[in-house]
């Protein structure tokens, strides 16, 4: 019996863990690849699964029992999944019917969260019936610890479903991977049919259950293939899906649109297969700004014919990087024949691999001489992935690698009609993390603004300069020609993007543990379905770290005035903290890998599997602690966290300083962070639900309540740090904040004085 209650957790967090990382995979498509929509994700799994432990723990089956409780989850997160995919992948439909439009936000946000629902509603509640069951079966031989034993089982499932999914399912696809979850669920399920009294008609009916929900399986696995064709198409709505792949960065597609080829990564329009005009202005502005350019290095996008204008110029080396290796593969297929000629072209060397690592690899041996020009030809920076090419960090690294007067290309989507102030502090964020590294930046702004940047302080060319080399140099072009470069440089809208960028002194500089200009371009795209929020969204960017330590001070005084009559609801408050604060932990892990690696979307499972690992070690330890759980051990575990955020903190402000190549240890310790803060929160579970439901060890509703709190927090953390606090104050602000929370917490507590001595309970 045992061995049942133990397989059917650990297959809980098998499937918890897989389903998860799905659905962040998922909506991650929905969202055009934007890792702050991870919050977002996170905050909607762990609210409804918050609420679904919440309702089973006021739940009571027949006679109190929650083996068909559990029996009834097992057999939803089997049936659910499959059909949360189709929910999930239908979002587009709805958000963003006309093809290449943005979704409506908004809309797509609470669809998102809709969708998810079932799901975790099921996952939620299976947690508490389990625990109940093994409670109720258990009791005498595993000595009151019901919940905490549950819940170091279901989180060893979590990482045993995390290191599955790295190393094995990531390479099946959606509908292939819901089957094989399906399969489990419906062998667990089988596995308890002796376990409890059910009388002759209730076994019949869990018989016929069993057998229907394994046809189903099998008819899915057989079907996965044909599904996974029919709804990938639905992320693109009213084009052709000609081709999809997945890579270790994301989700690669190409689709058709009438006669136009479109590139997508992550659901995000990269471009299409002929962008005559865009490609003249990206290749022949900065090509033109450099006397003699013969090495070129271009980030991004060959394959919408930017290579092909380039070497009109006659470089003697261009060095065209592309970080999706998907992307290129598909270029040489889809792409127009230009662009495939370019790319096929001896001058021409291609590297398919992540730009920053690249840069700082040439560093490192000295590889070629410097470049006299780069061109960063990229989306703008809407994602934590594409805003490493617009940071601090990058420019520092691209100024290093260049040629004396060698001149760095940015460019950025631009409304010169009307500069909202959230485009305004987008382009002033670049702006200043340019000017932190480059002596001359030029402006040119038009419906594409560009950044045209010189390490040393220079005149820039004039317009007629420009001209003699455009006609010495003999390029052809339909768009750029001298009467249009005389009105680049002097057109008023030059001067009406200074005075933005002027009145937007106070903008942070972007980074790459700081990426406000995500959260600015987050801003940006509001403003197109819901001005109010984008205000709001603006508004909100004036907060400042010191108002936040204020409020967390605000909120101890409100947790220590309701815990004065019952003191053991401190019990809860720490657990909503520690869950708080692992979340964030968890947050800050992911975005600084991505800004570091670029390739969160491959490693988000592992990364995940390792923090649940540490959980599972520490609740484990947590329940071999025993009778010696104490508010002063509670006050320990927070100051130590308080200490790891500081630790943390140094860590990665020593991480952005360094240019050296990224290591396989530097990615190790990523690991190791995670782990630690798992082993943390997982230490503080069973020691905050001992001293919560009393040293008696009461089961019940009490166990689900600790339970649900950890999620709460977990929920409240994800929704505010993940939009929020992250890209505003930055990822090391953050932390120096969460350690401040925990340092106060630990004073807080009634660890001195007769109370502090005591067990808990009422």
């Amino acid at each position: 019996m045992r061995k049942s209650f133990i397989v059917s957790l650990l297959a809980l967090g098998v499937t918890s863990a897989v389903t998860q990382v799905l659905m962040l995979r998922e909506l991650l498509i929905t969202f055009y690849g934007n890792e702050f929509f991870i919050g977002w994700t996170l905050f909607a799994w762990l609210l409804w699964t918050g609420i679904g432990a919440g309702v089973a723990s006021g739940w009571r089956g027949h006679h109190g029992d929650g083996l068909t409780g559990l029996k009834i989850c097992h057999l939803l997160a089997a049936v659910l999944l499959p059909v949360t995919i189709l929910l999930v992948r239908s979002v587009r439909l709805w958000a963003s019917p006309v093809p290449g439009a943005s979704p409506n936000l908004m809309f797509a946000m609470l669809q998102a969260v809709i969708v998810l629902a079932p799901v975790c509603l099921a996952l939620g509640a299976q947690f508490v019936f389990a625990a109940r069951a093994w409670g109720q079966y258990l009791e005498a031989s595993e000595g009151g610890e019901s919940f905490s034993r549950s819940y170091a089982w279901e989180t060893a499932g979590f990482v045993i479903g995390g290191f599955l999914f790295s190393f094995l399912l990531v390479t099946w696809n959606e509908f292939a991977v819901a089957a094989a979850l399906g399969g489990l669920n419906v062998l667990v399920i089988a596995s308890l049919r002796r376990v409890g009294r059910v009388g002759r008609v209730g076994q019949r009916v869990w018989d016929g259950l069993i057998l229907a929900a394994g046809v189903g399986m099998i008819l899915l696995a057989v079907q996965q293939q044909a599904l996974e064709n029919w709804s990938g198409a639905w992320r693109f709505p009213k084009q052709t899906l000609l081709a999809s792949q997945t890579t270790r960065l994301g989700h690669v597609a190409v689709t058709a649109t009438e006669r136009q080829i479109n590139f997508h990564e992550n659901g995000m329009l990269l471009g299409t297969d002929d962008e005559q005009q865009a490609a003249e202005l990206l290749a022949h502005l900065p090509m033109l700004w450099h006397a003699r350019p013969k090495q070129v290095l271009l980030i991004g996008g060959g394959f919408n014919g930017a290579l092909h204008e380039i070497l009109k110029h006659g470089p003697e080396r261009v060095d065209y990087i592309e970080f999706d290796p998907g992307l290129l593969e598909m270029a040489q297929e889809f792409a127009g024949a230009s662009a495939r000629a370019a790319l096929q072209d001896s001058r021409v060397r291609i590297v398919a691999g992540d730009g920053r690592y690249e840069l700082r690899r040439q560093l490192a041996q000295a590889d070629g001489g410097g470049y006299d020009v780069a061109i960063i030809n990229l989306p703008a920076p809407s994602t934590a992935l594409l805003n490493r090419y617009y940071s601090l960090e990058f420019f520092r690294d691209v100024r290093q690698r260049l040629a004396s007067e060698g001149v760095l290309a940015v460019r950025l989507a631009w409304a010169p009609d009307y500069i909202h102030a959230s485009l305004g502090k987008l382009g002033a964020s670049i702006h200043r993390a340019l000017r932190t590294q480059f002596e001359t930046v030029v402006i040119l702004p038009e419906y594409e603004l560009f950044f045209l940047a010189t390490a040393e302080a220079s005149v820039p060319p004039t317009a007629g300069e420009l001209a003699e080399r455009f006609q010495e140099r003999e390029v052809r072009a339909d768009f750029v020609h001298p009467a249009f470069l005389e009105y680049r440089l002097t057109t008023d809208r030059i001067g009406q993007a200074r005075d933005a960028f002027a009145a937007n002194a106070e903008v942070g500089v972007n980074r790459d543990l700081h990426p406000v200009a995500c959260y600015y371009q987050f801003a940006y795209w509001l403003t197109a379905f819901h001005p109010w929020w984008a205000a709001r969204a603006l508004a909100w960017d004036g907060v400042r770290w010191w108002q936040v330590a204020l409020g967390m001070v605000a909120l101890l005084g409100l947790a220590r005035l309701f815990s004065q009559s019952r003191p053991q609801r401190w019990g809860l408050w720490c657990m909503g903290a520690g869950s708080f604060t692992l979340m964030a932990f968890e947050l800050v892990i992911l975005l600084a890998f991505q800004s570091f690696y670029g390739y969160l979307y491959h490693q988000l499972a592992l990364l995940l599997a390792v923090l649940m690992a540490g959980m599972t070690a520490g609740a484990m330890m947590g329940v071999r602690w025993g009778g010696r759980h104490s508010w002063r051990a509670l006050q320990g575990i927070h100051l130590l966290v308080a200490v790891v955020a500081v630790g943390l903190l140094l860590w990665l402000r020593g991480m952005t300083q360094e240019t050296q190549v990224a290591t396989r240890a530097g990615m190790g310790m990523f690991f190791v962070w995670a782990f630690g803060a798992g082993a943390l929160a997982g230490f503080e579970f069973p020691m905050a639900n001992r001293l919560y439901a009393g040293a008696s060890g009461q089961r019940g509703g009490r166990g689900g309540v600790v339970y649900a709190v950890d999620l709460f927090g977990s929920c409240l953390a994800a929704l505010g740090l993940g939009l929020w606090a992250l890209p505003v104050l930055g990822a090391t602000t953050t932390l120096g904040l969460l350690a401040f929370f925990n340092a106060a917490l630990t004073a807080a507590l009634p660890g001195a004085g007769p109370r502090g001595r005591g067990r808990g309970g009422d």
